[in-house]
């Protein structure tokens, strides 16, 4: 069950090439909305969310890494659909974003 998001893709990106919408194109969109189970779709909605705001935070403070890890939280749960891979590939983003923080001075030095 994997990626079935990529040959979606692939039909969308041919479709705009030639000008003309394919009719199965609505289903395999809907199709693949509804193999996802709840925990899946929950888990691309917290994920989805935290990397919004490491986007936000990433652009307000112009830090790369966290824009970056950012779009790639919010855009990975469109393209899995799959339960395991979506933790999975959510937990270790967000891993890489605890890792590549930067520490901010204003809390450690309390006198």
């Amino acid at each position: 069950m994997g990626i079935p998001a990529l040959s979606m893709m692939t039909d969308l990106a041919s479709s705009l090439a030639t000008g003309k919408v394919p009719p199965n194109l609505a289903n395999n969109l809907t199709s693949s909305i509804s193999h996802m189970s709840g925990a899946a779709l929950f888990g691309s909605l917290v994920f989805g969310g935290i990397g919004t705001i490491a986007f936000v935070y990433g652009k307000k403070r112009m830090n790369v890494k966290n824009m970056l890890i950012g779009a790639l939280l919010v855009g990975y749960t469109f393209l899995v659909t799959s339960t395991l891979l979506t933790y999975s590939i959510g937990i270790a983003l967000c891993v890489a974003l605890y890792l590549t923080r930067e520490k901010d001075n204003a809390f450690t030095s309390m006198d």
